[in-house]
């Protein structure tokens, strides 16, 4: 039995995923990036759902196709490894997806999505949590700390405001993501609502009872607790 033959006998499962040499460029990324996300994969192009072979016509432009999608419908990028199978004079792609080593990879419209079984679904909060603490990007050592004084509740921060960034900027809303990736994460989450929105809005709810300042490494915000707030 062939390497073709041993596939096509083991049907869709989570990491074999068969696809027509029409796919969609939306459709290919999806099994890219869940594969991707989870313990890697094959799909064979020139398949249909049933594991019947329907070839591909043009092995050169679906190779470039292929390499399109891994580079430009994936974020970040990947690299695969792509093979050719024949059988019944028929050709097909064999696309060979490791497992990823920069988690999370998400679809260019923003979907997180990992493999179950023979299906796609988008990660939930904790599997996309536990994805970034994998890849280092959510650290929990350096926490936000909040110390609450009898006039004032001071919310300290671990890091200075980026170099772009000043405490005059920030309070006409502009705005500099350190973490890209972990922005379109709180975004897709709706954690967050309009970049640079929330200290105008904090200014103008508590007006001069709320002040910033950078101390050393640490960024802080105070909420005075009165509105007769000290000036010393």
């Amino acid at each position: 039995m062939t390497e073709l033959d041993q596939l096509l006998a083991q049907g869709e499962h989570a990491s074999l995923e068969f696809k027509s040499e029409d796919v969609r460029s939306e459709s290919l990324a999806r099994e890219l990036v869940s594969f991707s996300n989870t313990l890697g994969g094959v799909v064979l192009i020139g398949v249909d759902d049933h594991g019947a072979i329907v070839g591909v016509s043009d092995r050169a432009a679906m190779e470039q196709r292929i390499v399109n999608v891994a580079r430009h419908h994936v974020v970040p990028a990947i690299d695969l490894d792509v093979a050719w199978l024949r059988r019944e004079d028929k050709d097909v792609c064999q696309v060979r997806v490791d497992k990823g080593t920069a988690k999370p990879y998400q679809t260019l419209d923003g979907k997180f999505l990992i493999r179950v079984g023979s299906t796609n679904r988008q990660a939930t909060k904790e599997e996309l949590s536990r994805l970034f603490q994998a890849a280092g990007l959510i650290h929990f050592d350096r926490r936000i700390q909040l110390f609450l004084f009898r006039d004032r509740l001071e919310v300290r921060s671990p890091g200075r405001l980026p170099n772009t960034l000043n405490l005059r900027k920030i309070r006409y809303g502009n705005s500099a993501p350190r973490n890209l990736l972990l922005l379109k994460y709180l975004d897709n989450m709706r954690y967050i609502d309009g970049l640079g929105r929330g200290i105008p809005s904090m200014i103008q709810a508590l007006g001069e009872r709320v002040g910033f300042a950078e101390i050393g490494e640490i960024f802080t915000v105070t909420i005075w607790l009165s509105a007769q707030r000290s000036r010393g």
